[in-house]
């Protein structure tokens, strides 16, 4: 056999050995990869979510928006990314963000998390900020088990956890450290 033929018979053979371990190398690359975890017992979600709750009178009660919901038939919860909620109350409104929250379907209770802030408008403005606040619409109650900060024109407040009754704007903070800021007349 000619010089060339061996020196071509041995040069397809390197390439074949380097194009099958590229192969080979490129499907063990693949397979490390884990695959998307997708739930089974999602039923139903929405995106661009505009949710509108009325009270026994027909008023609106609340206003939920969101840009995704998903709902989970077996533990019938639904979970909401970067929820935008609006309260309407005779006296007042209360306008709600976080970063996500979950909807209790059988409690009626909405968990907002992370970053969590309730504005008051209306006369007596209010802020108020925390990482967890509980929403419960038939019981007009929001609550905050955890450390609240509350800011007004006048007044700022930092407590170890929060109620707030909505229908008889009564409210109860634990362990409180108030600053108040008088007026001169």
């Amino acid at each position: 056999m000619k010089p060339r033929y061996i020196v071509l018979a041995l040069l397809l053979a390197i390439l074949a050995v380097i194009v099958g371990w590229k192969f080979d190398f490129n499907d063990n690359l693949y397979s490390q990869v884990d695959e998307l975890f997708i739930p089974d017992d999602i039923d139903y979600y929405f995106t661009s979510l505009n949710y509108r709750v009325m009270d026994e009178d027909g008023q609106p009660d609340y206003q939920l928006r969101s840009p995704y919901l998903a709902h989970y038939r077996r533990a019938d919860i639904s979970r909401v990314t970067s929820p935008d909620i609006h309260i309407f109350r005779d006296q007042q409104q209360w306008l709600v963000s976080a970063e996500k929250a979950e909807l209790d379907h059988q409690k009626q209770l909405i968990s907002l998390h992370q970053n969590v802030e309730l504005e008051r408008t209306g006369e007596n403005a209010l802020n108020l900020t925390s990482q967890l606040i509980l929403f419960e619409p038939g019981e007009n109650r929001l609550s905050s088990p955890g450390p609240i900060n509350m800011n007004s024109s006048e007044t700022r407040i930092t407590a170890s956890s929060a109620e707030f009754d909505l229908k008889k704007n009564v409210y109860h903070l634990k362990q409180i450290i108030a600053v108040y800021h008088a007026k001169n007349s």
